[in-house]
């Protein structure tokens, strides 16, 4: 997480990020990870997860795009 704050140091405006990849892919549990800590036991994604990391200056919202419904975009 020290990394995210250094490289955001100086912005104050809110940060959009997408994850998306093949299925099974262990995003989900990346993103578990960073919020939570800890690796935690997860089910697989179905649509879309919506998670926020929050700074002092920094609001970070990442999409996690799981499933076969978002494979023609």
């Amino acid at each position: 997480m020290v990394f995210l704050r250094r490289l955001f140091r100086r912005k104050s405006k809110p940060v959009n990020l997408t994850i998306c990849g093949l299925d099974k892919a262990v995003k989900t549990t990346y993103l578990n990870y960073l919020i939570e800590e800890e690796f935690k036991e997860t089910a697989p994604t179905m649509g879309l997860n919506r998670k926020t990391i929050s700074f002092p200056n920094l609001d970070i919202h990442i999409f996690d795009l799981g499933g076969e419904d978002f494979r023609p975009l």
